[in-house]
């Protein structure tokens, strides 16, 4: 069963980002840098890096626990991350579910042999097009979802659109660049080669 991270059922942004806050110094700890969030956490992250609109993260419910994702080849063989346990397992799993008995606030952890991530602050979260194709799996996609579908769609516009604007500006000033310092190294061979 899971529980929630002890939010109101509206989404409060400042209590959500102290909470992930803390959980990132947590999992740094437990995982270094081979893990990042997923599911609804990953979801309000980006929301709140590219969404200027504070409705549209209104339209996003608080998540009922943190997913993160962990890249390794190995299976879960922690029982405690921080205060949060988890039960005993007569074999080792790919996905386990620890609980902190103290708020039954829940932490998912799924381990993955190779993980793309992008940074957002100091937070790692899944990479955007992988959690969309997530979300967008005809086989788990769920009605409830269908907000949260809408907004990554709108990241996705706002981020390629800033990624074509870059390489837009980047690449106009490049091949001049590139030439003038191509000709002047070209150039002195050919003098030299031909003098």
């Amino acid at each position: 069963m899971r529980y929630g991270i002890s939010y109101n059922r509206a989404l409060n942004i400042e209590g959500f980002i102290s909470k992930i806050d803390e959980h990132t110094r947590l999992f740094n700890d437990y995982f270094g840098s081979d893990w990042a969030y997923s599911g609804s956490c990953a979801v309000i992250l980006y929301a709140e890096e590219y969404l200027q609109d504070e409705n549209e993260l209104q339209k996003l419910n608080p998540p009922n626990d943190i997913d993160i994702l962990v890249e390794s080849r190995q299976p879960i063989n922690n029982r405690m991350i921080g205060n949060y346990d988890t039960k005993i397992q007569s074999t080792l799993e790919k996905s386990v579910t620890y609980e902190n008995r103290m708020n039954k606030n829940s932490i998912d952890v799924t381990v993955v042999p190779k993980l793309k991530k992008d940074m957002l602050g100091t937070n790692p979260v899944l990479d955007l097009a992988t959690l969309l194709d997530y979300y967008e799996d005809d086989l788990i996609m769920r009605e409830k979802d269908t907000p949260k579908i809408a907004i990554l769609h709108q990241i996705r516009d706002i981020k390629n659109a800033s990624e074509a604007q870059t390489t837009n500006a980047s690449g106009a000033e490049e091949p001049e660049a590139q030439t003038t310092n191509a000709e002047s190294i070209f150039g002195n061979i050919k003098t030299k080669l031909f003098e």
